[in-house]
């Protein structure tokens, strides 16, 4: 699937979607702290071959956990390409957080909206704040 052919794909995406386009960030992470999210992992780890690990993307001197919100969201993220993910429910993923010094990026990349490719804001979350998103306001950065 074509970046440009992107439309969210669940209720969950489309209220996400919508909170950014209203700069409610508050709307946001409390819809992203109910949410299950796919991690992108090898297949070997998936197959029980090798430990699960993590997917990681670095920019900016900043390590990322790459999450994705569905499956058509993660083709979308990763250029169209089928990949294996494991599912993990937000507060599942803060408890087993595994370093301390690296964000979350929720579906990053660019995505098309109405047609039109945006490029948002990333979305990421600091270490500190992934234990807080039921309480706390986090700011989209």
């Amino acid at each position: 699937m074509a970046v440009t052919d992107w439309e969210p794909a669940t209720e969950a995406e489309a209220a996400m979607r919508d909170a950014l386009r209203a700069n409610d960030q508050e709307l946001y992470f409390r819809i992203l702290a109910r949410t299950d999210l796919l991690l992108p992992v090898s297949a070997e780890a998936l197959a029980g071959q090798v430990p699960m690990g993590w997917g990681t993307w670095t920019t900016g001197g900043r390590t990322h956990v790459l999450a994705f919100t569905s499956p058509a969201a993660l083709r979308a993220c990763l250029g169209g390409s089928p990949a294996p993910s494991r599912r993990s429910a937000y507060a599942d993923l803060a408890a087993e957080w595994p370093n301390h010094e690296w964000w979350l990026a929720v579906n990053p990349g660019p995505v098309a909206v109405g047609g039109e490719v945006e490029e948002p804001p990333p979305v990421e979350l600091d270490p500190g704040a992934l234990g807080l998103l039921d309480d706390r306001l986090v700011e989209v950065v």
